[in-house]
């Protein structure tokens, strides 16, 4: 049976929170997950006879990226209405999207795009103007932050659209102020456990490739191994950071609209 939500102000109780909402409704999280998981299997296929057989190809790593993050954005959909509108939320239908769902998405991407241009444009400028790599590396340093902090600024324009609740980019600005430290510590502290877990499990499957290169050098094995090794990975821990971080998001969203501090 899945629980309803009941939204918190400070950090440390909202990633607690957050974390037990996510344990709580497990079932559901994979109920929304499994439909999709053959497609994500299907894109880890094809990334991998991509790179086996063509090497860095960068278009066709940006469209598997681009069609993975559509995947992905379903669950984060579906999971804001569920924290949102509690158990009678209606999950998205990935082959059909609405007008938010669309928008939703388009957001995700533009967001996605800022980063990129903003990565090209500080290379290109420090390269044209001859400027040394540490003034490089502090002018990247500054942009990514500036573009996290106003990424969080807008950010509760995700979980309105994804409740079908109208609200533009001024009013998703206006209505954060005063939750971005908190939306970002929580969702660390949400998450964190997760984390360390996928680190290890990473390092220890690291290992255990490393291993494998150094008395089976036959070509492509390595790549295969990782594929066999990582994918189970990728499939565990992607929606359970997704809910940890919609989770999150939703949470400050409705104690801003709902009972603001």
């Amino acid at each position: 049976m899945t629980s309803a939500y009941t939204p918190t102000s400070g950090i440390l109780e909202t990633a607690k929170n957050a974390r037990g909402f996510v344990r709580e409704n497990k079932k559901t999280m994979w109920r929304l997950w499994t439909p999709v998981i053959p497609y994500m299997i299907a894109i880890a296929v094809l990334g991998t006879l991509v790179e086996f057989f063509l090497g860095d190809n960068l278009p066709m790593a940006i469209l598997l990226r681009g069609a993975e993050t559509v995947i992905v954005m379903t669950l984060a959909i579906s999971w804001h209405r569920l924290v949102i509108q509690g158990p009678q939320a209606t999950p998205m239908n990935p082959f059909h999207w609405t007008r938010n769902e669309t928008i939703f998405m388009a957001m995700a991407f533009g967001l996605s795009v800022a980063y990129v241009a903003l990565v090209l444009v500080i290379g290109v400028v420090a390269v044209l103007l001859g400027l040394p790599k540490i003034i490089q590396s502090l002018l990247l340093m500054a942009g990514l932050l500036a573009l996290a902090y106003a990424s969080l600024r807008f950010s509760f324009f995700f979980p309105a659209r994804a409740a079908n609740r109208p609200l533009t980019l001024a009013q998703a600005y206006t209505l954060s102020r005063g939750y971005v430290w908190r939306m970002f510590w929580a969702s660390v502290m949400a998450a964190l456990p997760t984390m360390l877990l996928l680190v290890v499990a990473g390092i220890a499957i690291g290992m255990v490739i490393g291993l494998v290169a150094a008395v089976l050098p036959v070509p492509g094995a390595v790549l295969i191994l990782t594929f066999v090794l990582m994918l189970p990975l990728q499939l565990y821990f992607t929606p359970l950071l997704t809910a940890l971080g919609v989770t999150v998001l939703s949470n400050y969203y409705r104690r801003a609209t709902e009972q603001p501090d």
